[in-house]
């Protein structure tokens, strides 16, 4: 990737150019391979510059990846799935990435709201204004907020006492703006289900996430009962990034398998847009449109200006449009 692909690139991001060119400088100087290097949570402390290192750090991590391989493309109708193809000289991963960008000038016009998005309330940089102010911008109805669930192993998760804030705040912007704001969180997958979430937040809820942050998820009957257990709880609506970091060749029969379920207990599958969980998109929808269950899809967004990444949302609709996609309801839940 040249240096002004990989400005490109690390700019899809939509953070401070100051954190896209500390993140450029880095991979230029040391390549390859050391994006474990780039940060290692120096600056926790400080919200904005903490979370938007995490982010570039991960974008770093895709530039070493290889090509998505022809099961994530299939059925994409586009050159960056001409190119997967082309054995003689496919793209990186990132290179995929940024030919899809490119060719994604705007946002489906039928897409009113984005189900996955966080704010100062758990791990992200922005407000609830903020992103209210951003969506109503882009033209939706409708937003979902879904802030971490309370828990540990994270530096920024809700709590009781910053929920009640975030409602609070939902309803000045709901003065302001005229979208709709749905209280959810995004839970963590456990043995027996669902993680535990206060009651003081479960009785404002209009829907709960379930996804996993592992990295190396056990592929086993125990992991797919524990999804079954959560799928069966009437809040969970979404199986949010059912790939997320994992390795998309050796995980890919064990997440049709989670599909499966999640089809079975009308549970809409994630199309995440966040980079790092995309190349995952064309099978999930496939396999959602073969069992004939619902999609939502949703950017992820922990600040803002990654409201945006719902642009990639046009690379995976086209032909499918017999799938039920949520997003496209004025009133999902």
């Amino acid at each position: 990737m040249n240096a002004a692909d990989l400005r490109a690139f690390l700019s899809i991001s939509g953070l401070l150019p100051r954190h896209v060119i500390q993140a450029e400088e880095f991979f230029l100087a040391n390549g390859p391979g050391r994006s474990a290097h780039f940060y290692r949570g120096e600056k926790v402390g400080n919200r904005e510059e903490h979370i938007s290192l995490e982010t570039l750090k991960r974008y770093l991590r895709l530039l070493d990846l290889p090509s998505p391989g022809k099961d994530a493309v299939d059925g994409q109708s586009s050159v960056g799935r001409a190119r997967v193809l082309n054995e003689e000289n496919p793209p990186s991963l990132a290179e995929w990435i940024l030919s899809l960008w490119r060719g994604a000038a705007s946002i489906d016009a039928r897409i009113l709201g984005d189900f996955h998005v966080h704010t100062i309330h758990s791990d992200g940089i922005d407000t609830v204004e903020k992103m209210v102010s951003t969506a109503h911008r882009m033209g939706y109805r409708w937003i979902g907020l879904a802030d971490h669930a309370p828990g540990i192993n994270q530096p920024y998760r809700l709590t009781v006492d910053s929920f009640q804030r975030r409602v609070e705040a939902s309803k000045t912007a709901a003065l302001q703006y005229p979208v709709r704001l749905l209280q959810a969180v995004e839970a963590d997958l456990v043995d027996s289900g669902v993680q535990d979430i206060p009651e003081a937040i479960v009785d404002r809820l209009d829907y709960v996430l379930i996804s996993s942050h592992n990295p190396e998820l056990e592929r086993s009957d125990r992991v797919l009962r524990a999804l079954e257990t959560a799928f069966s709880w009437s809040l969970v609506k979404g199986y949010a990034h059912p790939f997320w970091m994992l390795d998309f060749e050796g995980y890919k029969p064990f997440i049709a398998e989670a599909v499966s379920l999640a089809v079975a207990h009308d549970v809409a599958v994630e199309l995440n847009f966040y980079p790092d969980s995309i190349r995952a998109n064309n099978f999930l929808i496939d396999e959602v449109r073969r069992l004939g269950g619902s999609v939502m899809l949703s950017t992820d967004a922990h600040h803002a200006n990654a409201l945006e990444l719902m642009r990639f949302a046009g690379a995976f609709l086209k032909g499918r449009e017999s799938v039920e996609i949520l997003n496209f309801s004025e009133s999902p839940f």
